[in-house]
């Protein structure tokens, strides 16, 4: 029963300062519940609260597809272990083997989490955010597709 969460560089610890859900997940995952059945029972339905709670306060930064997505596959993992602990024949291999799994999906939200900084970060060029706007097919003007096609004689 080890879970590890990684230390976030400076600037991705800053946003993540005020996202209460994601601290608390983090303090919750961190600490190890006692030796009896009961405890890790009662430790599997907490983290599986915490991690469903991800979702909520997301900074705006992060409030992307990609983070969504690794946060769901979290939630999945944390609550294939939490059945697995509640089950009346523990699977013990498969509980060990989720473990690692869901420590590689921790890793993965917070690698997504310091790949969306380390872009925001990247200057743009003069004129860029004109050119990726004039590039957007959803901008088209809607009076040219609501216009009868003029007949030539």
């Amino acid at each position: 029963w080890v879970f590890t969460v990684n230390p976030l560089d400076a600037s991705t610890n800053l946003l993540t300062n005020n996202w209460t859900e994601w601290n608390t997940f983090v303090r919750e995952i961190s600490q190890k519940p006692k030796s009896s059945i009961g405890a890790f029972q009662k430790k599997t339905k907490t983290l599986a609260l915490k991690v469903a709670e991800l979702n909520i306060g997301i900074p705006l930064k992060f409030n992307s597809p990609q983070i969504k997505a690794r946060i769901s596959v979290l939630t999945t993992k944390v609550k294939t272990l939490e059945l697995y602990i509640n089950l009346r024949q523990i699977p013990e291999k498969k509980v060990i083997a989720t473990i690692p799994e869901i420590n590689s999906e921790i890793l993965a939200l917070q690698m997504q989490m310091q790949e969306i900084i380390r872009k925001s970060q990247i200057p743009r060029e003069y004129g860029e955010p004109d050119r990726i706007k004039m590039r957007d097919t959803t901008r088209l003007i809607p009076t040219i597709a609501n216009q009868k096609p003029v007949k030539v004689e």
